[in-house]
């Protein structure tokens, strides 16, 4: 509704995308540590490595999101933030003729209509443009999120948890869409030890270098994918988001545009 023109969100599994899908906004995860962290307040154990969060801008416009990016990088932020990585702001040169890779689904998380209408439509114009659209064949989206979920879950103290129990207040209905096992994932939260950990980083590393091969190969500029399996949906009632914790696993930038 503009009533603001311009925020910033965290994001480790979608926290940024999700709104700028249901809300009508535009929004933007960038890789971590390009947008300065430091001070950022979460309700995790301090010191869990494995997958980060990483602050990104949700604006009205693509254009806005390019110029929050631009104005935060050209401060030379890792000068006040150790969190944030030394990389100046590039501009890419413009190409007439862009390769985009299409994900349509993963079988276990069939799109909903209208996300089938709206991702068709956009190929359709692309196509339309001049733009070369290739259909991707990819590792399994659902077992890379169960990949990202085991490896929130490496904190044995159950540290976000821990604060639910002491705030005396029953767990938001959000919380118990992702309890295991359920029907989209029959697995139980199997208890971590240092082996299993050293497994989930190879099983992460292997998935990293699976979808470089992947774009590199098929000379992708960008890969057009859903956000989310379905439109809006009521409060509270979100689930699993399979498409959006795809690219914090494999940490690449992830712009989620609003409506078409």
């Amino acid at each position: 509704m503009r009533g603001s023109i311009l925020g910033v969100g965290t994001d480790i599994a979608g926290s940024i995308r999700i709104p700028g899908i249901f809300d009508g906004t535009y929004a933007l995860r960038p890789s971590i540590h390009r947008i300065p962290y430091g001070g950022q307040t979460g309700s995790g154990r301090k010191g869990l490595a494995g997958i980060r969060p990483c602050a990104g801008p949700l604006a009205t416009s693509v254009r806005d999101l390019g110029l929050f990016m631009k104005t935060v990088v050209d401060i030379d932020p890792w000068q006040y933030d150790s969190s944030t990585i030394f990389s100046t702001w590039r501009t890419a040169p413009p190409k007439e003729t862009l390769r985009f890779g299409f994900i349509l689904e993963d079988p276990h998380f069939p799109v909903h209509p209208p996300i089938l209408n709206t991702l068709t439509r956009a190929v359709d114009a692309l196509k339309a443009a001049g733009h070369e659209v290739i259909n991707l064949t990819t590792p399994s989206i659902r077992d890379a999120l169960l990949l990202g979920f085991r490896t929130f879950a490496m904190d044995p103290a159950r540290t976000a948890f821990s604060h639910i129990t002491k705030s005396g207040e029953p767990r938001i209905p959000a919380l118990r869409t992702t309890d295991l096992p359920n029907m989209d994932l029959p697995f139980e939260w199997a208890p971590h030890t240092l082996e299993s950990l050293y497994d989930l980083n190879v099983q992460r590393e292997t998935l990293c270098e699976q979808f470089r091969q992947l774009i590199v190969q098929n000379k992708i500029d960008a890969i057009i994918m859903p956000g989310y399996q379905g439109t809006a949906v009521a409060h509270d009632q979100v689930g699993w988001v399979p498409y959006t914790v795809l690219a914090n696993v494999l940490d690449v930038c992830r712009l989620t545009p609003g409506p078409c």
